[in-house]
């Protein structure tokens, strides 16, 4: 499942692979 938070977890590594804990927008 992909997360739609702007913060989402570990989860977001998927998602966005260069997302941090907590925040705003992917890195990159």
């Amino acid at each position: 499942p992909t997360p739609r938070s702007c913060g989402a977890t570990a989860s977001n590594r998927s998602a966005g692979g260069r997302w941090r804990k907590r925040s705003p927008r992917p890195s990159g």
